[in-house]
């Protein structure tokens, strides 16, 4: 089974994903993360990511293939974290998977209002040594790390955080009715705890036995 989880940046997507990955043994693509291990030797992905530019479409599913070929060796039980983020980008998805015998079968996507979008993510906060991502939140460091220790991101004060949502509102939501279009829909509610969204999930997708 092939997945996407999508929702607003602070809905919890990532931590998601991760978890329905450790506990199904799906493979979680996280487009970031891909992008960053391919840019360490390619320099023309490292240019695009350093400029601030997209990938464009048909060289990201490229990436992709050769990622997926050289890494996991099949195309089925992956789930999709950060890609697609336009309707475009979901129809070329969905042609890329076609060629492969595979295809979509859910998009989860975690609803947060804006205020619990401008709320959690003005509490994430990185460990300047390590990179780690916490939250003051929803994943408080642990007692060994100091304030002094963590720093705020630009991009997750407020002034900018509505900037990526005006952005997502956009060129992501309108995708979720292509979902509902194809059947594969699936609304969880991202206020809930961690766990209760991740039970939701499983619930929503037949996932206990």
């Amino acid at each position: 089974m092939n997945i996407i989880i999508s929702g607003p940046q602070g809905s919890g997507k990532g931590t998601q994903a991760k978890m329905l990955a450790e506990r199904y043994g799906y493979l979680h693509l996280d487009n970031g993360s891909m992008l960053r291990k391919i840019a360490a030797n390619d320099e023309e992905i490292r240019n695009l990511l350093d400029s601030g530019n997209l990938v464009p479409d048909k060289k990201m599913l490229a990436l992709m293939d050769i990622y997926l070929s050289d890494t996991y060796g099949k195309y089925e039980n992956i789930i999709f974290d950060g890609f697609p983020r336009t309707t475009d980008q979901y129809i070329e998805l969905k042609k890329w998977l076609t060629e492969k015998n595979q295809h979509v079968d859910n998009a989860v996507v975690l609803t947060i209002s804006e205020d619990e979008t401008i709320r959690r993510l003005s509490a994430r906060r990185v460990h300047k040594t390590t990179g780690e991502i916490y939250n003051l939140i929803t994943k408080v460091p642990p007692e060994d790390v100091t304030e002094d220790d963590l720093v705020q991101r630009e991009d997750d004060k407020p002034d900018s955080i509505r900037k990526r949502l005006t952005l997502f509102n956009e060129k992501t939501k309108p995708l979720f009715e292509l979902y509902k279009n194809d059947g594969i829909l699936v609304e969880v509610n991202g206020e809930q705890s961690i766990e209760d969204i991740f039970s939701e999930i499983e619930h929503k997708l037949n996932l206990k036995n």
